[in-house]
C-alpha cells in the first residue's frame, strides 16, 4: 500500500459527512474524492448534490485549480464542496457554485 499524505484529511471529511447523515461515495470519474447525496436521497435513484474536495487548512489552491474544480462540478450539475480540515481534525465546509446574475 502506498503512503498517502492526504488520507487523514480525506477520512476526516468522509467521517464528518457520514456523521451528519449524508451518503458519501467515490467520485474518481469526476476527478474529485467524493460525491455526496443529500439526506434522504438514494444513489441510483437521485443524483449527487456535491462533489467534494478535502483540503488541509494550510494547503494552497491556485485560482486555476479552483476554477477547474468548480468547472467539473458545474459540468456535472453538482455543487463544489471544499472540506477544510484544521489541526484538530475539525472540518469546515465551503460550498461554491456558478451563478448567473
Amino acid at each position: 500500500v502506498r503512503h498517502d499524505k492526504n488520507l487523514l484529511t480525506r477520512y476526516a471529511v468522509f467521517k464528518d459527512l457520514r456523521n451528519r447523515g449524508y451518503i458519501v461515495k467515490t467520485a474518481l470519474k469526476f476527478g474529485a474524492d467524493f460525491r455526496v447525496y443529500d439526506r434522504g436521497k438514494k444513489p441510483g435513484e437521485e443524483h449527487a448534490k456535491w462533489v467534494v474536495y478535502p483540503v488541509n487548512e494550510d494547503a494552497s489552491l491556485t485560482w486555476y485549480e479552483f476554477a477547474a474544480k468548480n468547472r467539473v462540478a458545474h459540468s456535472t450539475k453538482k455543487k463544489l464542496l471544499l472540506g477544510v480540515v484544521d489541526g484538530e481534525r475539525e472540518v469546515s465546509f465551503w460550498e461554491c457554485r456558478w451563478i448567473r446574475p
